[in-house]
């Protein structure tokens, strides 16, 4: 349990459109949306600025121990080292993921980029919102039409 940090999720609490968002508005306040990466909702900062922020920092503060205490540092994007992209918000108590999850891309940062792209794209209609058509939480992906050959996801 490696929870952001709270200044970042006070700044949620007020602003939540920083988080991932499923289609029905549920946020995931466990990360960021990705669609914040390059947008200053950190107290007039970037995610990235921040990150790099804190890696300067760590690099200035323990520069003296490097190569001698300390020979290797792994770096990650999340509490497992990896990158997250939340599809389910919580796992049922028997911890077995139950479906194919819901994409979260419904915050208005990430339908104010596929709008943009839409547009630019030339197909405008594409950025009305996010997928319609998909399978909820607990549902197989061939469920609805979606992820079928010759569905929407083409």
């Amino acid at each position: 349990n490696i929870p952001l940090p709270k200044w970042v999720s006070e700044i949620g609490e007020s602003e939540s459109s920083i988080f991932f968002t499923d289609r029905s508005g549920q946020h995931y306040k466990e990360c960021l949306s990705l669609a914040v990466d390059n947008l200053p909702v950190l107290n007039g900062k970037t995610p990235v600025q921040v990150y790099q922020s804190f890696c300067e920092s760590f690099k200035s503060s323990f520069s003296p121990f490097m190569e001698s205490t300390i020979t290797g540092i792994s770096m990650g994007l999340g509490p497992d080292g990896e990158l997250r992209y939340p599809s389910h918000h919580e796992l049922p108590s028997n911890r077995k993921t139950q479906g194919v999850g819901e994409f979260q891309c419904y915050d208005q940062n990430m339908l104010s980029l596929l709008k943009q792209h839409a547009e630019s794209s030339g197909n405008p209609l594409w950025g009305l919102g996010g997928p319609h058509d998909v399978p909820t939480y607990d549902q197989s992906p061939y469920t609805s039409s979606f992820f079928k050959d010759g569905g929407s996801w083409e």
